[in-house]
């Protein structure tokens, strides 16, 4: 029986005879394949990531995963705010057994400086908003918000300041694309899939740990809101 499942516009991903398979760009899918293959020959056996199998060019299998995604668990009736706590704590100790920081590349602070300064540019001149914030005020809950073109110079220390500055403490393995449905609970184990295997653009098992701290605060607001 083959059932087509929810996913990205970008990625086909079908259930199969109790196998999940995952279609996307090769150069994407092949970066996901990679940091599966490399951080389960660095574990050994574990049940943190599924075993990959790669089926073609753009194209790999596992067996599926029994459980509920991340996202669905926090939106059922009657889950306590201290379970949420104890799921997002386990979340981050368990990420602690791959991640390992305080690694010094040359390039982090290049590769970092793409995702948070020239990717976040990138998305805003996108935005269909983004012309009318850039040279005007505007007001946002009857406060007034300095036009973007005169924020931009801050906003650049800022960054610099507290993710490009030192950012070899925090260089390490990183999932990449830590939310909330790529976490599944399956009583009480977690499960990690589809990692991103890519950081500012270049395939690696590396990037900045924060990120993936960012990626599981966001989707919690995300969430709960």
């Amino acid at each position: 029986m083959m059932k087509k499942l929810e996913s990205r516009n970008f990625n086909v991903v079908i259930e199969k005879n109790d196998y999940i398979i995952k279609t996307g760009e090769s150069n994407k899918i092949n970066c996901e394949y990679q940091w599966l293959e490399h951080v389960n020959q660095m574990l050994g056996p574990n049940d943190l990531f599924p075993d990959v199998k790669l089926e073609k060019a753009g194209t790999y299998s596992y067996i599926k995963i029994q459980g509920k995604i991340l996202a669905d668990v926090f939106r059922m009736e009657g889950i306590s705010e201290q379970k949420q706590i104890d799921i997002i704590q386990k979340i981050l100790k368990l990420t602690q057994t791959y991640q390992k920081g305080n690694i010094s590349v040359k390039h982090a602070e290049e590769l970092a400086r793409q995702v948070y300064l020239i990717n976040t540019m990138k998305r805003l001149q996108k935005w269909y908003k983004f012309e009318s914030i850039k040279m005007q005020s505007i007001y946002v809950n009857k406060v007034k918000i300095t036009p973007f073109i005169e924020i931009k110079p801050k906003f650049d220390i800022l960054i610099h300041k507290n993710l490009l500055q030192n950012i070899n403490r925090y260089w390490g393995i990183i999932h990449g694309d830590l939310n909330f449905t790529n976490i599944i609970i399956n009583k009480s184990k977690i499960h990690f899939i589809d990692p991103k295997g890519s950081f500012g653009g270049a395939p690696s098992l590396f990037g900045d740990t924060r990120y993936d701290l960012a990626k599981l605060r966001q989707c919690y607001d995300e969430t709960m809101i």
